[in-house]
């Protein structure tokens, strides 16, 4: 079952993005989540009612258990050939003659991406989290509350409902991306909701809940990013090289339990508590060392509090390889909001005078932004950025209209964002920010803040359009902002179709 499992996981994973559009693969892998911890509840309990009802025969139960094992596995198998079939990545790779070499060779390969490297080491983090804390469950309900074994099912299905209801609710939030920010967020509710199975054991049942909820939250846009930024030639040996991570973390986790339970004599309580505080160095690592992740989660906040973010042809933007966002600009907002609506790392040409400040000055820092005078075209240090941004394969985003309109209306171009592409040889992807004017930050009635807001939450649209040629001209950049607008459209919606 375990070598069945070991071949299945990354082939399963590694067919994902293969089948599915990018904006899906949040989604999908929330459903996933959500099934196969439906399969472990269900099998949990099957488990324990074959258990107990083979009470009275060791062999019959030796028999029963591995027919039962045997039958999931067929089972397994030939639900798999269900599966459209997929031409192979990598044909002309040979399968592995010594196990050992190519798990080593895999893990030396996923070690030259480092951000990939990190996010596995997450996802081993997440079941080795998960591993311990199914093998604690176990005493804190017989050992702790003194309750029946059969009671241990209750506990671990509703931590594994949890974990389903985080996935299916991570793959929601994300919104059709790839949303990292949720990270944070979910590392922040394991390491709370494990401590309080010590400080607040009574409740033990919800806290199990909201912490599989947390780490669903956690898992899913990690898998989504492995199976999103992974080279599809070699897909498959980088989530494989995943899992072994997993999996040796699983096992090492089994070692730590007998020593903590079993050696130490910790309580569960205790060991649910050690667990949490172990969670604080990951939560601290994902704050301060990928700052990204944070301000997105802040952003992401704020997209989905006071604002209210809609995304139009997010397709237009390539998944891979450099761009040019050329955007118009209406408030102080429109970078962040910019920001989280790909999971693709933007970089944001800025004003330099608008970093004066300290607490811009470190929120620059953080998103990574272009600092420019304007015109960038003509700001050599900052052209330079730019164009090496571009060649290292880098999507930068420059508001064309150079500062922030005060009559809402699309303003003269004060950036030449041709002269950038071309020298980069990227194409330009028009965006237009819609139904902004009129909000806090915007300048209408000739102030920013100090003014009521129209509605609450504010509703926000991104439009993409379809790509142009690094040869475009200003004209053409300018037309194609236009024709995303809303009186462009509205106009267009109003003519009787043919």
């Amino acid at each position: 079952m375990g070598t069945q499992s070991a071949l299945f996981g990354p082939a399963k994973l590694g067919a994902m993005p293969e089948m599915l559009p990018p904006r899906d693969l949040s989604a999908a892998n929330g459903v996933m989540g959500l099934v196969t911890i439906l399969a472990t509840v269900v099998g949990t309990g099957l488990g324990s009612v074959l258990f107990v009802s083979t009470a009275d025969s060791t062999v019959f139960r030796i028999a029963a258990c591995g027919g039962a094992l045997i039958g999931v596995a067929v089972v397994g198998w030939l639900t798999s050939l269900l599966i459209a079939p997929a031409a192979a990545a990598a044909p002309q790779r040979a399968f592995p003659k010594n196990l050992l070499r190519s798990a080593w060779s895999d893990l030396v390969f996923l070690a030259r991406y480092p951000g990939l490297f990190r996010v596995a080491l997450g996802t081993a983090f997440f079941w080795s989290v998960a591993s311990l804390a199914q093998l604690n469950v176990d005493a804190l309900v017989v050992e702790e509350f003194g309750k029946p074994q059969t009671s241990v099912a209750t506990a671990l299905a509703v931590l594994a409902i949890g974990v389903g209801a985080g996935s299916v609710l991570a793959g929601y939030l994300s919104g059709g991306k790839v949303e990292l920010g949720l990270v944070p967020l979910g590392a922040a509710g394991v390491a709370l909701f494990a401590m309080l199975l010590n400080f607040l054991s009574q409740g033990y049942l919800v806290w199990l809940f909201l912490l599989g909820a947390s780490g669903g939250a956690f898992s899913v846009p990690l898998a989504a990013y492995m199976q999103d930024r992974s080279p599809s030639e070699s897909r498959g040996a980088i989530l494989a090289a995943g899992n072994f991570l997993s999996f040796a973390g699983m096992l090492a986790v089994s070692g730590v339990f007998y020593v903590l339970h079993g050696t130490l004599a910790l309580d569960a309580t205790d060991i649910f508590l050690a667990t949490g505080v172990a969670t604080l160095p990951v939560l601290l690592y994902v704050l301060v060392l990928l700052p990204w992740a944070t301000t997105r989660l802040s952003v992401w906040l704020l997209a989905h509090t006071i604002y209210r973010l809609r995304v139009e042809n997010r397709e237009a933007l390539p998944q891979l390889g450099a761009a040019i966002i050329v955007a118009n600009h209406v408030t102080w907002l429109d970078g962040l909001f910019l920001l989280i609506s790909s999971s693709r790392s933007l970089r944001l040409v800025v004003d330099r005078t608008h970093l004066g400040n300290a607490c811009w000055r470190l929120l620059g820092r953080i998103v990574r932004v272009i600092p420019a005078k304007s015109p960038v075209e003509t700001d050599v240090a900052a052209r330079r950025a730019v164009v090496e941004a571009l060649r290292a394969g880098q999507v930068v985003c420059i508001f064309a209209e150079g500062t922030i309109t005060r009559t809402g209306e699309l303003q003269p171009f004060a950036h030449d964002a041709t002269q950038l592409a071309r020298e980069a040889n990227v194409p330009i992807v028009p965006a237009y920010l819609d139904e902004l004017w009129g909000s806090l930050f915007s300048y209408e009635g000739g102030r920013v803040l100090w003014k009521w807001p129209r509605r609450w939450p504010y509703r926000v649209t991104i439009r993409f359009g379809e790509l142009l040629p690094a040869a475009a001209s200003l004209e053409e950049i300018r037309a194609a902002l236009v024709a995303l607008g809303p009186t462009t459209r509205a106009s267009l919606a109003s003519e009787p179709v043919e």
